[in-house]
């Protein structure tokens, strides 16, 4: 009964002992030299499906295009660590970049002169001269009525800059449209009951630039060919009645000069917002002159002469 006693607490005493020796970083027979750090790093290689699975000392810092990290930061290989609880800790390093802050002003800076399109939309009051020779134009159209009207001329137009630097060249085209309604007038100058209605639409083919006048200014010429077109209606003739309605055309030319403010640049909050709206890098009013000339038409009459008018310019990237 003692023998066995002494055999059981023999056989105890040497497992205690094989534990601590094994404890010290010793290895015994049949036992394999992994430390805790090299079995989990073999756990990870062979189950972790983050571990990347290159060959060892590989490096995949190439920015890919569906990483899960923002553009501008580098993937660097995965750097095993121990936390202080002495767990392995596994991650991919984000190392960013230099990040830079960038006021409106310094995006608004960048932007005001780079443009390469614009578009702009001018009223002319309309004091261009109308000629032919019986004077039926004045007297339906200029009299001193409540019933005459000229309604004015109003302005489309389309620039694509070629460069934009002091000078900013640009070729563009533009189109119009004008309306003017009076009643007719006998010959002893008494007022007729029949109403006319006039059109004019003048279609423009044009090359200009801008004259850089320094931050806030800016002057623009641009001219060339155009064309008129004339539309007169009268409403005490029956449809089908050849004299009811009159079209003609004539070749003509045009020139334009305006004085620009920039809006934008009064306020970089205000430039910024409207760019992120609708992409306008530049929103300007105008101080505007327009001179044409048509004399080509089929009857004898003309349209010539100078008139004034407003307008706004969006410039566009």
């Amino acid at each position: 009964m003692k023998t066995k006693k002494i055999l059981k607490l023999s056989s105890l005493l040497l497992v205690l002992a094989c534990s601590a020796y094994a404890d010290m970083g010793q290895s015994l027979e049949g036992q394999k030299d992994y430390s805790e750090f090299e079995k989990s790093l073999q756990d990870v290689e062979g189950e972790s499906h983050l571990y990347n699975k290159e060959k060892k000392g590989s490096s995949y810092s190439k920015y890919k295009k569906n990483s899960p990290f923002l553009f501008g930061t580098k993937q660097k290989e995965a750097n095993p660590k121990l936390n202080g609880k002495a767990h392995y800790v596994l991650g991919t390093i984000a190392a960013p970049e230099v990040y830079k802050d960038f006021s409106n002003e310094e995006i608004m800076k960048a932007l005001y002169d780079k443009g390469d399109r614009a578009f702009s939309i001018s009223y002319f009051s309309d004091s261009f001269d109308y000629q032919d020779d019986t004077g039926v134009f004045s007297n339906t159209y200029e009299a001193d009525s409540a019933d005459s009207i000229k309604g004015g001329l109003l302005m489309f137009n389309w620039q694509n800059y070629y460069t934009k630097r002091f000078l900013s060249p640009f070729w563009g085209a533009g189109a119009g449209l004008s309306y003017n309604t009076g009643h007719g007038r006998f010959a002893n100058g008494s007022k007729s009951r029949a109403a006319f209605k006039l059109w004019t639409v003048p279609v423009d083919l044009y090359v200009g630039t801008d004259l850089s006048l320094g931050k806030y200014m800016k002057l623009t010429v641009f001219g060339g060919p155009s064309v008129m077109g004339i539309w007169q209606n009268r409403d005490d003739k029956e449809d089908g009645d050849p004299k009811k309605n009159k079209r003609q055309i004539s070749p003509g030319y045009m020139g334009t000069a305006k004085l620009s403010i920039n809006f934008s640049r009064m306020s970089d909050n205000y430039a910024f917002r409207l760019y992120q709206l609708s992409n306008i890098s530049n929103l300007s009013m105008n101080i505007e002159a327009r001179h044409h000339s048509y004399n080509k038409f089929q009857d004898d009459f003309s349209i010539s002469g100078t008139s004034f008018g407003l307008g706004f310019t969006f410039e566009f990237l």
